[in-house]
């Protein structure tokens, strides 16, 4: 079970310093260019980014025609996501039970780093299935244990894990825990895929922070295809209704 005390108190925290926003715009334009690959960006899609934190995913969004709203657990991050972007639809809200949410009301559904954060993502997923209308579509984006760097530096069995700018709850995705979720549901549509190119900009920890440029640099050299494929950052998840 995930300890959502947990989260909340160091999400609340870290908003009080600042918001949550760590890749740089070269990060966000990595992802978001797979995100268009799967919708069509000239509707008006309703779209819900679930575990949307200060907004810092969310509001990329904002340059399509899409209808947005944004939901996470912590009361701070939604309280100053609602001051940054006012004319996106904030709510505070656990992603494993949107009760007041009405069935089948949404056209996308996005999960902008949030599956790692559940050692069991069912009940996010099939809170997904249920919003999301006929042929509409999830995308998710989440850390991947193959990835080297995530491995050691992320996974908890790795000796140089560090807790600096987690919270407990988190720890990298395989492919494979992914495809374990997501195949219980009916989508017709199913694609589990690794890219990367996801620069940063910014990092908990002060002496990680010295080498940012040089990850950066990295993490762009394995966005070649024969790299991604197995070892990329960051893993895909689209599914279609």
């Amino acid at each position: 079970m995930q300890d959502k005390a947990e989260e909340i108190y160091f999400f609340d925290s870290f908003v009080h310093k600042t918001a949550y926003d760590v890749f740089n715009s070269r990060g966000y334009k990595r992802i978001i260019t797979e995100l268009i690959k799967v919708v069509d960006t000239t509707k008006t899609l309703k779209v819900l980014d679930m575990g949307c934190g200060t907004g810092a995913f969310t509001s990329k969004m904002m340059n399509y025609n899409f209808d947005i709203h944004g939901v996470d657990i912590s009361p701070e991050s939604i309280k100053l996501a609602k001051e940054l972007y006012p004319d996106i639809i904030f709510y505070i809200g656990d992603i494993e039970n949107l009760s007041s949410f009405v069935d089948e009301s949404f056209d996308l559904i996005t999960l902008s780093g949030v599956l790692h954060h559940f050692d069991n993502f069912t009940n996010v997923v099939s809170e997904c299935y249920r919003l999301l209308k006929k042929d509409a579509n999830i995308f998710a984006y989440d850390p991947n244990r193959n990835n080297p760097v995530m491995w050691l530096y992320r996974c908890k069995k790795s000796p140089f894990y560090s807790t600096k700018g987690v919270t407990p709850n988190e720890e990298p995705l395989s492919k494979e825990s992914i495809n374990s979720v997501f195949s219980n549901f009916n989508f017709n549509e199913l694609n589990i895929f690794s890219i990367s190119g996801v620069t940063y900009k910014y990092i908990e920890s002060k002496y990680a922070r010295v080498l940012l440029p040089f990850y950066n640099l990295i993490e762009i050299i394995f966005d070649m295809p024969i790299l991604r494929k197995n070892f990329g950052s960051f893993i895909i998840t689209t599914a279609k209704k």
